[in-house]
């Protein structure tokens, strides 16, 4: 479940010092924030290594084919485990 609001948020520095002890002037600034609550956690599920080439993963919810398809957006790295015999 995604969930949209719009949020007004107002912030307010008051009584600050700065690094050499001079008082920093008091303001307020406000502005909008959209917020989004997600419920689903995107993680992998699970993943199965089809060839040298070739890694099936399942995510825990539905992406869209674009994004998945997208070299990019992943980060593969390899190392060699040694075992003695």
């Amino acid at each position: 479940m995604i969930s949209c609001l719009l949020v007004k948020i107002s912030f307010a520095v008051k009584g600050l010092k700065d690094h050499y002890g001079s008082p920093v002037p008091q303001d307020t600034i406000q502005f909008n924030v959209d917020s989004v609550n997600v419920n689903s956690e995107f993680f992998i599920t699970s993943y199965q290594i089809l060839s040298p080439y070739r890694v099936k993963i399942t995510f825990k919810i539905d992406v869209d084919q674009k994004s998945v398809s997208d070299v990019n957006n992943y980060a593969l790295s390899a190392y060699i485990v040694e075992t003695k015999n």
